[in-house]
Parts: C-alpha cells; structure tokens; sequence
C-alpha cells in the first residue's frame, strides 16, 4: 500500500510537469568550445553540465559541444576533463535564443575542485556540499596499480580497512560474517551481496572506474540501509566520443620476509595480470568493454588466487533528451580458504590441521537497465531496476562445513529531480530491493526493503544553500512475524562567505537492516561456530558535522585547505558474543551503545607549480558507551601522505599511510594465537611513471610501483600480515 502511494503522488507530479513542459515553447541553445589554457587545443571528452538540470554535453574531437532544446534562463554550468581543473560558469540565455562560449581549462596535477552526485543524487561541484567527501580519480588507480577496489580505499582520507571491511571514520571494527555499515554503490545502484550484505571487491571493474566518490556520515536518507557510516559510489566510464583502445600488463613479486621462521618457500611468489578495453559511440551508439585476468601467488602459503572479469556499458540515446543505460558484469575469483595465521612465529601459514586442499570459488554476475528523460524544462527522470547475483561455494573435508551461498539482489528505483522555483530543487523517488537468499547455511529466505524518499534544496538567501529531506524504509523477512520501519531524516547548510570561506554544517540519521546472514548463519568456521539469532533489529546512526573550506593564493601557489568537526552516534550495534562456556561458539547481538567523535584535516597544493603535496590528518575518539572503554579496532589517527613531482615525461610520487595502534582488541578470539598482536600501520610506497607518450609517437605509459618500500610488518586485521614489500612494472598503452 505504501509503495502504491509513493507512486501515485509521483505519477502526478511526472503528469503536471508534462502539461507545463509542453506548453513551454522558450527554448534556446548553448555551444561552444572546452580547449587546454596552454595549447589552446580541444579536449575531446570534456563534459558540460548544467546545474539543477538533466542538461549537458560531451565535447567532440575537436573540442566543441552543443546543447540543444534548453529553457531560456540563466543557469550555472559545471566544465571538467579528467588531469584538468574542474570550472564554473554562469551562462545566461535569458537575453537570447543562443550563446556561444570558450572555455580554457589548465591542466591540474593536484585535484581540488572534483565534480560529484552521490551527496544530493545531482551533479555538484564537491565543495559546494554541505557534507564531507573525498574523490579519488582514474589516473589516481593508474598510477598506484590499483588491482582491487579495497587497494585503492586504503589511501582516501579517514577511510581504513580491517580485512575486507571498510571503515568511515571509525564506522566498522572487524568481525567475522558482519555485513557493510558502509552503502556501497556501482553508478548509483547498490552493490552488496543479498546475503551476507558484503562487498565483494572483485566484481568492480577497476579499469573502466571513472572516479570514487565517498561521502563521510549517515547517508539513509537517501540510500536507505547499509548508509550508517557513509556511502561509496563507484562512477564508470562514459562511452568515449573518440575510439579507444587500451591494454594495461603488470607483474611483479613479493620480497622474502626477514624472519627465517616466516619463510615457507624458496620460491619467490609473484603476481600478475592482464586488462584490455574499448570504448566508442557510434553516432546514437555508444559501448564500453572490458576484461581483466590477474594471478596472485601470495606472500602467505595457502593464500594463492586466480581471479578474471569481464565488464561491458552499452548506452543509446534515442534523442538528445532520453537515453537508455545497460549495464553488465560477470566476475570469477577461485582462492584457497585461508582465514588466519597459525601463530605470530609462524604468521605465513595457516593454523595445523587446516584442510589446505579447500578452495573456495566466489561468482558474481550483475544487469543494470537505466532510462533517462530530461524535459524540457530541465527537470529530468530516472527508472532503473537491476540484479546482482553471487554464487558462493566451498569443497570442505568435512561437510559441517560447507558454506554454500546463492543470493539474488534485485534493486527497483524511480528518481525525479524537479526544480520548482529558480531557487529551489526537489528530488524525490520510490525505490524497492529483494534479497532472495538459497543457503545451506541460512535457509531460504527473503528480504524486502521498500522505501520512499525525498529531498529540497533550497537557495532563495544570497550565498546560503539549504539541504532538506527524508527517508522511510519498511523492512521485513518472510516468516518472521515483526517488521521494520526506518525514518532518515537530514538536514545541510552550505554557505559561501564574502572571503571565498565555504562553511557547511549537517546532520543526518542511517541505519542498517541486519542482514540474513545475521540472523540466520548455522555455520562452522575455522574453528569457529556462528548460531542463529532472529531477534536481531537494524543499527542506527546520527552523524553531526561542521566544516570549512577555503582556497589560498600564496606567492603563485594554489592551496586548498578543508576541516571539519564531527560526531557520530551509534545504538543497537551489532556485534559477535562469544561464548566463553563453549569455545568458538559467537552469537550476533544488538548489544553496543558508541559515539565518535573527531576532527579531520587535509591540505592540498602545487608548490610553485612543481611539488604536489596532499595530506590529511583524522582523530577519532571512540567510546564503547555500553562498556565505558574504547570501541574495538579503532585507530585514533590517520594521516595520509601523498608527493608528486612532474619532470615533464617522468613523475616520481610518494604515499604514506600512518594508522596509531588499535587500542582495543576482542578478547573473545582465544582460538587465534597470538591475536592480541598489533603494532602501528607506517607504510610508505613510491613510484616512478615514465610517459613514453610524450616523448615519442608510441603511446605508451611505464609504472615501476614498489609498495611497502622499507618492509615494514603490521596487520591489516586480526592474525593477519599485511602484504612485505612488493615490487612490480605496469605497461599500459591507449590508441
């Protein structure tokens, strides 16, 4: 009944913008030419938006673009090409049925004015936002040889990884089988498991990865469950106006560890991969495809995998107004079942008794349809409905033991982006997902969430943008007898100061639905054995944050400057029981009371116009309320360091990763030695890129990556090594 009122009521907001729209005859064109500030020369690809509407453009080969069938009005314009800064216009045509303009953009090695849609659904610039995000972009992932998604989260600011559980500012610690207190999202639609509510980090085609936005806070208002700590976006690729062809080579070996008693063979372990790409649009046509083989032999005996994926975008216009996105991935990734180490002397191998002939083999598939219409008042709409699929199996020795897992995730969702008055937008849609679980382990279950959502923003007070809005979700399992019903609220300010200070300030409610896995895993693992718990109900989260932004001119350097204050709340975390009258028995239970509180801090700038430099600070206070003492695998600070020097076709480039030791650990994992083992995490990685390209007619880009250059040993969860130092070469080439 619910999901029929939601649609009604947009129904008949979609039919009173028609009848509006049809009878608006005031229509003009915008044109014009995105050229380099130096050479002056076009840059093909560039794009063009136009703020508060569906509106914008690809720039051809030659640089021009063109946007047909536009109101005549006044609008801000977004102008971006990936290496370049990011611009904005105003360009008025209410004086005129047409406009022309030349757009200079100067090559940018430092990224500081990035275009973002994950904080409102809309296309903004990221300062203009009233909440945090950071933005981490393709050449980025080039040039650190990205191979897995959770590689690249590692080096954005206040985000950190226990295995593969991603952190926002201290959202997550680390327990076996918990799903993500993070949305994770590819192009907008959600990409979890329907299961386990997990990431599997190999389904996302890396290559074809555009830019990452992540949005820091509770963010259910509107993404619904799994936004309790904050959301991450993956953007792929548009079909490219020009033909692409790309190929990318890697290889590479891990060094041998200092310790003799770490040393399992007298084989250097090595890895390697291989991804190849295209991309065109044939006149209405557009496709991008994509494939990657890779090859890990591991540090760690045990731990070998052999993954492949291929990926493939297919968009048609059918006017300049309507498009039809579809979407489709399939993924394989066969590795051995390795959970933790056998001790710390012996941290390379697995525990004795560990079945080393058990391999797990993980599939994944996805479909995505998108259709969008933009009228001609600029208003646009968005259907979109999709299936992500995971196949997961095991060959255990013994049968308690096997832990076979099918789910299905088919996610629904009608958006409309209605802009009312000069100065104020709605966004509001319906969205429906079904998680349909067939598990040895967790029975066969259903999941439906059905949610309605909507959102205002609102600048009719010079310099000052209001953000409002909400969610409600209803959530429920077949055959349980109680159901869920969710309100996310939000509210934002965003206010650009006479000085050129943009201060913005918000607060937001997320929760997250326990997943099937939950609340129904039987299941032995590792020694472990995990026990059913129905009663599980959703997570909650309040987030508060106050910041600033600001842009400095000192002596011919640009210098950006953000911080912010933020606190975040948590009830009815979930997390393991162990039963300490039955060894290795967990229980899942809502027993955690937390708040977060901290500061973030980050700088970027080109010095003189030759140093890059980027660097972020974050401290967290995190308190376990419930028990009075410090929340579980939370650092107190992050600070990510990042170096660049351009010399023309050569650039030499530095990180740095320092995380201060983890001051509370779960003392419940007696059946891991040696799991109270924790040091600081003090990584440095360098790299030297050579842009043969720019020297020669063949294009072709050499990366020599040495990642933990001094080999420094830490854990990157618990009774887990981090990876030595590994050292590779990338050769990729585009034509």
């Amino acid at each position: 009944m619910k999901a029929n009122r939601f649609t009604n009521i947009i129904l008949f907001i979609f039919l009173f913008n028609c009848a509006c729209i049809f009878a608006d005859s005031n229509r003009g064109v915008i044109c014009g030419k995105i050229i380099d500030g130096k050479t002056k020369s076009g840059l093909p690809g560039a794009t063009i938006r136009l703020e508060g509407s569906g509106y914008g453009a690809l720039a051809n080969k030659y640089g021009d673009f063109k946007i047909n069938n536009v109101k005549r009005v006044k609008y801000n314009s977004i102008i971006s090409y990936v290496g370049y800064e990011t611009k904005k216009l105003t360009l008025d045509l209410s004086k005129s049925d047409s406009i022309f303009v030349t757009v200079e953009l100067q090559e940018e090695i430092i990224h500081t004015s990035e275009i973002v849609v994950s904080a409102n659904k809309r296309l903004q610039a990221v300062q203009d936002v009233p909440i945090s995000m950071s933005v981490l972009d393709n050449k980025e992932l080039k040039d650190r040889n990205i191979i897995l998604v959770d590689d690249a989260l590692r080096y954005i600011p206040g985000i950190n990884l226990n295995g593969d559980q991603v952190s926002i500012r201290g959202s997550s610690g680390f327990a076996f089988g918990l799903g993500s207190r993070v949305a994770f999202l590819l192009d907008g639609m959600p990409f979890v498991s329907g299961d386990q509510g997990d990431i599997k980090f190999d389904a996302v085609p890396v290559f074809d990865i555009e830019r990452i936005e992540v949005v820091k806070g509770a963010g259910s208002a509107l993404y619904g469950s799994g936004a309790l700590g904050g959301v991450i976006n993956i953007i792929t690729k548009e079909p490219k106006e020009i033909p692409e062809s790309k190929i990318q080579l890697h290889g590479g070996f891990y060094s041998k560890p200092k310790f003799q008693q770490w040393v399992y063979s007298d084989k250097t372990s090595t890895f390697e991969g291989i991804n190849a790409g295209f991309s065109q649009k044939f006149n209405s046509l557009g496709i991008v495809l994509s494939g990657a083989l890779l090859k890990d032999d591991s540090y760690r005996n045990f731990d070998e995998s052999n993954k492949w994926n291929l990926f493939s975008k297919i968009k048609y216009d059918f006017s300049a107004q309507t498009y039809l996105n579809i979407t489709g991935s399939y993924s394989y990734d066969k590795f051995d079942a390795w959970a933790y180490w056998n001790s710390l002397d012996s941290a390379t191998i697995p525990p004795t008794g560990t079945d080393t002939n058990e391999r797990i083999i993980s599939l994944k598939s996805t479909l995505f349809a998108e259709v969008r219409h933009i009228f001609n008042n600029g208003d646009f709409m968005l259907v979109r409905s999709g299936i992500y699929s995971t196949d997961f199996s095991n060959n255990p020795d013994k049968p308690e033991e096997n832990r076979a897992s099918k789910a299905n995730s088919i996610n629904s969702e009608t958006q409309v982006s209605n802009k009312i008055l000069h100065n104020v937008l709605l966004t509001y849609g319906i969205n429906h997902i079904l998680n349909n679980v067939d598990a040895n382990i967790y029975g066969k279950k259903s999941q439906n969430i059905i949610a309605g959502y909507f959102q205002g923003e609102f600048s009719n007070i010079d310099m000052l943008v209001i953000t409002a809005g909400g969610r409600i979700d209803y959530e429920k399992i077949n055959g349980e007898d109680t159901n869920n019903f969710e309100f996310s609220p939000k509210i934002g300010l965003s206010f650009t100061s006479p000085w050129g200070t943009i201060f913005r300030s918000s607060v937001g409610r997320g929760f997250r639905a326990a997943t099937v896995a939950e609340k129904y895993a039987t299941l032995r693992y590792s020694g472990f054995s995990v026990q059913p718990n129905p009663k599980l109900t959703p997570e909650v989260s309040w987030s508060y944050e106050i910041g600033a932004n600001q842009y400095f001119d000192i002596r011919k350097t640009h210098i950006y400057c953000d911080i912010s204050f933020f606190e975040n709340d948590f009830s009815n975390l979930i997390e393991p029981q162990f039963d300490f009258s039955n060894m290795g028995v967990i229980n899942f239970k809502n027993i955690t009371k937390a708040r977060i509180r901290g500061i973030e801090a980050s700088i970027k700038t080109m010095l003189f116009g030759k140093l890059g430099i980027e660097s972020s600070l974050a401290y967290m206070d995190a308190m376990d309320l419930t028990k009075n003492e410090k929340l579980k695998y939370r650092s107190k600070y992050l600070w990510y360091n990042r170096m660049l020097l351009p010399l023309g076709f050569l650039e030499f480039q530095l990180d740095h990763r320092y995380l201060s030791i983890v001051e509370n650990i779960d003392e419940g994992l007696i059946l891991i030695k040696n799991s109270d083992a924790r040091v600081p995490v003090n990584v440095l990685d360098a790299r030297v890129i050579f842009y043969l390209s720019k020297i020669t007619s063949l294009p072709l880009t050499f990366t020599f990556n040495i990642k933990n250059l001094l080999n420094y040993y830490y854990l990157d969860m618990v009774g887990n090594l981090a990876p030595f130092r590994n050292i590779s070469l990338q050769v990729e080439a585009n034509w």
